[in-house]
């Protein structure tokens, strides 16, 4: 996954002298938690609190302790607004989440704070990348390129320049970011699946194949796999749903995004391209657009209803869910999931209606296509 570009030991956003990085390391996770508490309710200091949590969120994450690292690094940055380095593991760790969003907003902050650390400009540059805010994106990167020219700078200026038109720009920086990296899986990913993209499959193969790699470990069954995903053809979504799932088998589920992004990209009009991108996004507003877009595409898919459902569902608009999950229904008589939720929905109904209550409508008004199913 994309976190093997980045290692929570090298960044250089946090200066340290020797003699205190010494001192940090031999200290246990649970000696630089209770050193942090302790400091927190001293008075004059909190700055020093927030570096102490720092400190211990960056343990946390070396030895993948994941669910104490995000309430540490609030409380950091809570504790001083203007510690950068806790804002910058803030936004990695959101990262991780693929909550691009709230991730791109800790970057802002940290280049305003510390713009001269290339981390800062390069993981800003990737969150506009996947929340496809090019112009975004690419600013940021330039920025950082001026600082150095690091492999995962290169890879994704090349991805952003390729999504802005400049194909032969971006392959050229993916290239190079190669040529700088020849082992790094991210990478490796990347400059195949734009190949592939590009419908240059002798190219790609190998790139792919190798990214597929683990330590001590070939994984011949998932190459073979993705060479049997490649024969088919870009043109084919069969292709790109056999190398999602080689991928997300390896639970590397941001190259399962990139590849169902790479397939909305070659087919825009493919609604199952849609549906499976919303499937794998955990991200809630790119989801929500990927069902959208898959549900203006095709409104007779069952699934692509009971998803379009769903997200009246979540806002609490039951009467339109309760409209697509019945339209679902009148496709496939038998789809469970849908069956499930009209059951529930008239339930919640029944409910309020004994108490003399509306269901709510919310924004959209009143929605007569539900009277017209009850008459």
């Amino acid at each position: 996954m994309m976190w093997d570009s980045w290692d929570v030991t090298t960044y250089t956003g946090l200066n340290l002298d020797e003699e205190e990085a010494d001192r940090i390391y031999m200290m246990s996770p649970e000696e630089l938690l209770r050193e942090a508490n302790d400091l927190q309710v001293r008075p004059r200091k909190k700055r020093v609190a927030s570096i102490a949590f720092l400190h211990y969120a960056r343990r946390c994450m070396e030895i993948e302790r994941w669910h104490y690292v995000e309430d540490a690094l609030k409380t950091a940055t809570t504790l001083d607004s203007k510690n950068g380095a806790a804002w910058f593991h803030r936004g990695m760790v959101l990262m991780r989440e693929h909550a691009y969003h709230n991730a791109s907003r800790a970057f802002k902050k940290v280049c305003k704070l510390q713009p001269q650390v290339i981390d800062h400009w390069a993981e800003a540059g990737a969150a506009y990348y996947h929340l496809k805010q090019w112009d975004d994106s690419r600013e940021a990167l330039e920025q950082a390129l001026v600082i150095k020219r690091t492999p995962r700078v290169l890879q994704f200026l090349g991805l952003t320049l390729f999504e802005l038109g400049q194909e032969n720009e971006g392959l050229t920086l993916l290239q190079e970011a190669y040529t700088l990296a020849p082992d790094d899986r991210g990478i490796l990913f990347t400059l195949g699946i734009i190949l592939f993209r590009l419908d240059k499959t002798p190219e790609a193969l190998p790139l792919l194949q190798q990214s597929v790699d683990q330590p001590k470990k070939q994984n011949k069954t998932e190459k073979r796999r993705v060479r049997d995903a490649l024969d088919i053809g870009r043109s084919d979504f069969g292709s790109w749903l056999v190398l999602a799932d080689v991928f997300e088998r390896l639970d590397r589920r941001w190259e399962t995004i990139m590849i169902f992004e790479m397939a909305t990209r070659v087919m825009p009009k493919n609604a199952q391209a849609w549906y499976e991108l919303s499937q794998v996004h955990t991200d809630y507003d790119l989801y929500e657009d990927a069902v959208h877009q898959a549900y203006e595409l095709d409104k007779t898919d069952p699934d692509i209803l009971c998803e379009q459902g769903q997200l009246f569902f979540d806002a609490g608009l039951k009467k339109y869910a309760l409209d697509m999950y019945l339209e679902a229904v009148a496709c496939d008589p038998k789809h469970e999931f849908a069956l499930g939720r009209i059951d529930e929905i008239e339930e919640e109904f029944e409910e309020l209606e004994r108490y003399g209550h509306a269901p709510y409508l919310g924004e959209y008004g009143y929605n007569a296509a539900y009277d017209d199913y009850y008459d």
